[in-house]
């Protein structure tokens, strides 16, 4: 499980915030999904945060994200 990524932080207490929330985060992912991303971005920017995950998706979903939609239907071969 790799660290969060630190981009810009302003001062202790915003980068305490950031860990915080990229260890829960990672808590979260592994309970809950059975994985962690490979890496975890936080970015608190004001009053928005910015949580960025990477590695989260498997193979079979990577695939599915890459197909074009079908304009009409589902095609079915017989």
């Amino acid at each position: 499980m790799a660290g969060p990524k630190r981009v810009g932080s302003l001062g202790k207490a915003q980068d305490e915030v950031e860990t915080a929330v990229c260890d829960g985060m990672s808590r979260f992912e592994q309970e809950y999904v059975g994985r962690c991303p490979r890496e975890f971005q936080a970015h608190l920017i004001g009053t928005l945060l910015l949580i960025r995950l990477q590695g989260v998706l498997t193979t079979a979903e990577q695939r599915l994200a890459k197909t074009p939609p079908l304009d009409r239907g589902t095609c079915v071969s017989r």
